[in-house]
């Protein structure tokens, strides 16, 4: 059913790595993103797994928060955009100004980095799925009418998601 929904579709769809979307990276009338806020969320669980075996002691700064640091100052460009209430021209070129260098310099900390670290541990996963994923990561940069993420998509959608998780849960209680 959705693939025959998508196969007049032309443009973007942005979604994260689920190997069930794989398909659509092979449709040449669909561009394929990839969204920042999964590729955070691997790091932000190194750090929230740090904490639960150091406690106090994670306070230092690590590699997982040199990448929520570059994460961040792509996300900081992004609110400026839209707290300016900026063109879709003027956010091109405000990406192509300040995004470029920033993600220049991650990905090439990612290359660096990599090698250094477990390919199945936390913070390996995420550099690995950073990389893997990082064509599909910077497609936003663009066209300034693109979002880094699809947290709005994900956000209209959660109350009907969690209703059916409960409806779900509730048939099965009884």
């Amino acid at each position: 059913m959705a693939l025959a929904f998508l196969d007049e579709y032309r443009g973007y769809i942005q979604s994260d790595d689920f190997d069930g979307y794989a398909y659509l990276g092979k449709k040449k009338t669909i561009i394929k993103m990839g969204c920042w806020a999964h590729a955070r969320r691997k790091f932000a669980e190194v750090i929230k797994a740090r904490k639960k075996v150091r406690g106090n002691r994670a306070n230092t700064k690590t590699l997982a928060d040199k990448a929520l640091d570059y994460i961040g100052k792509l996300y900081q460009i992004e609110k400026v955009a839209r707290e300016s209430q900026m063109s879709i021209d003027q956010i091109h070129a405000l990406l192509q100004e300040k995004t470029q260098p920033i993600l220049e310099a991650f990905e090439k900390w990612l290359q660096k980095t990599q090698p250094l670290e477990l390919p199945q541990g936390l913070l390996g996963t995420a550099i690995n799925y950073a990389l893997r994923n990082w064509d599909k990561l910077t497609v936003y940069t663009g066209d300034g009418s693109l979002k880094p993420d699809n947290n709005t998509a994900e956000n209209a959608i959660r109350p009907f998601v969690l209703g059916r998780n409960y409806a779900e849960l509730m048939i099965m209680r009884s």
